[in-house]
């Protein structure tokens, strides 16, 4: 009986444990969200910053910021509409687009695409390719999801999961301009969070079961996503290197 009796106090002290980490961690997304909410509100007040693209497709230019979703189209490749830029770095830049299927259907992504430079570099193609694959093989909720690959009109793209929020370099710097910071909870929380990213990346294997070795290679503020909703995501996977992805095959949708 006394052996039983300890056993239901760890247990119960287990489910207390377990609960009190879900409790923290929801009143943790709770504090960062607000954080969001206060940086949204104060880069409302702010001028729009315009540029050009430097894509030969693109017809209008396009606003460099995330605060308040452009409604303008900025160019058209097939069903996805283009609205925004959100990052670049490399060969590659990111928009936010909206897909829009049969019978009305529309869902907001992120579109991954080669700089003109690099459109027609076999290399380059073969790296982007790659990186949908890997990708899509790594379903994981502190990882933004690949959604499809695609090849319209003779370019190649990334659909991705589009994170609304902000990146922890952006974060950090707009806290800092309104004499902010991060408390300790908050980044614990981020910290957490992208650890469950790294340990599911470097426990990934392949079809075959082995192991497939991967390292993101590329830590950095400006790749770690934090949504609205206090959510923590990983991105850009085209640094990675791992001992087996030369043996991915073609497991992305639309690829």
């Amino acid at each position: 009986d006394g052996f039983r009796s300890a056993q239901q106090e760890h247990k119960t002290g287990g489910e207390h444990l377990k609960l009190g980490i879900k409790i923290r961690t929801s009143a943790t997304r709770i504090g960062v969200r607000g954080l969001l909410s206060e940086i949204r509100t104060t880069r409302q007040r702010r001028p729009k910053t315009i540029v050009n693209t430097g894509h030969p497709s693109d017809a209008c230019p396009l606003v460099l910021t995330t605060r308040v979703p452009y409604t303008q189209c900025m160019a058209q490749l097939g069903p996805y509409r283009l609205f925004e830029q959100l990052g670049s770095g490399g060969a590659g830049v990111i928009y936010r687009a909206r897909f829009r299927g049969a019978g009305g259907f529309e869902r907001e992504v992120a579109i991954k695409r080669l700089l003109p430079e690099y459109g027609h570099r076999a290399e380059s193609v073969q790296s982007l390719i790659d990186e949908a694959k890997l990708g899509a093989r790594l379903s994981h909720g502190n990882i933004a999801q690949v959604e499809r690959l695609e090849h319209i009109d003779g370019e190649w793209i990334v659909v991705l999961e589009y994170v609304r929020g902000v990146d922890l370099y952006q974060l950090s710097r707009e806290l800092r301009q309104n004499e902010r910071r991060l408390g300790v909870p908050e980044i614990g929380h981020i910290g957490r969070e992208m650890l469950q990213a790294l340990q599911f990346i470097h426990q990934a294997r392949g079809t075959d079961g082995q192991p497939l070795n991967l390292v993101h290679c590329d830590i950095a503020p400006a790749n770690v996503m934090v949504s609205e909703n206090g959510e923590v995501k990983l991105i850009d996977l085209g640094s990675a290197m791992g001992s087996s992805l030369a043996e991915l095959d073609g497991a992305v949708p639309g690829g």
